[in-house]
């Protein structure tokens, strides 16, 4: 009986949707969007108040787009434009590198040695 009874507990739990991934069941599927997953590191966590976030981006936009759209969302990333550095999977880009759907951008500092 305690079998049941925790196997009826374990497929009754409810999962919540996860913040790091787009719900395409609550929306239509528009297959002239990109979806972009974006992660901070160091003080840009701070800036931005996560680590991870997601962004919808019409087919053929650049990085600089992205960017710009993060600007309005984290306004406090704007001060930091001038010291970002900025990696698509683990290539460095510039602002007119395409972005591609499932497209992993990463926003850091420079790295400071002694």
């Amino acid at each position: 009986m305690l079998e049941a009874y925790l196997e009826l507990e374990i497929w009754s739990l409810e999962i919540p949707p996860s913040p790091f991934r787009h719900d395409h069941s609550a929306t239509t599927f528009d297959p002239t969007l990109v979806t972009i997953q974006i992660q901070f590191f160091s003080y840009f966590k701070d800036l931005t108040g996560c680590e991870r976030t997601s962004a919808e981006l019409p087919d053929g936009a650049r990085l600089g787009d992205l960017i710009a759209q993060l600007q309005e969302r984290f306004p406090k990333l704007v001060e930091m434009k001038n010291s970002t550095l900025i990696a698509v999977g683990v290539e460095y880009q510039k602002a007119d590198y395409v972005l591609k759907d499932g497209d992993e951008v990463s926003l850091f500092p420079p790295v400071q040695g002694g």
